[in-house]
């Protein structure tokens, strides 16, 4: 998975990726690359998500 997203960051020039995997197995996460361009300030390990949608009414 770290090199999947190393990859993504590397060749597909996303800035910054972060994966989060739950499974029966258990919980698996990765970071990449940065979290901001400016600061260079690296990927968290744990990055807060938000999400929202504006196509409900």
């Amino acid at each position: 998975m770290q090199a999947d997203l190393d990859a993504l960051c590397e060749h597909a020039g996303v800035t910054g990726a972060s994966a989060y995997i739950r499974a029966p197995a258990g919980i698996r996460t990765a970071v990449s690359a940065v979290a901001d361009t400016k600061t260079e300030a690296p990927m968290p390990h744990r990055p807060t998500l938000r999400t929202a949608s504006n196509t409900k009414t």
